[in-house]
């Protein structure tokens, strides 16, 4: 028997803490099939967003607010993946959107 659409609609969103690293932030994002997903602080109060945007902000921080085009990267891109390969490391507060949060 299918699933009805409220069903569907109505399924657990996952969550992100906000002391998560991005490697394992991203693997609940990208598990998720959503762009974003909440992050909560240390006692489970929701803190902010974290989603494909911020990921790549994260990787490559800021070239995001200039980025008109993707000349700024080298022919080899494993070269500008492992000059931010720390970011995987990093917690995902660094990286969260947190306009709009109440």
């Amino acid at each position: 028997m299918t699933a009805s659409i409220l069903d569907q609609v109505l399924q657990e969103t996952p969550v992100v803490r906000a002391d998560e690293p991005v490697r394992s932030a991203l693997r609940t994002l990208l598990d998720s099939d959503l762009p974003a997903l909440p992050v909560v602080n240390d006692d489970g109060r929701y803190a902010g967003v974290f989603g494909e945007r911020e990921f790549m902000t994260a990787l490559f921080p800021g070239y995001l607010n200039q980025l008109s085009g993707a000349a700024f990267l080298t022919e080899d891109m494993d070269e500008a993946l492992e000059k931010r390969s720390l970011c995987a490391a990093e917690p995902v507060r660094r990286h969260m959107t947190t306009e709009h949060v109440d």
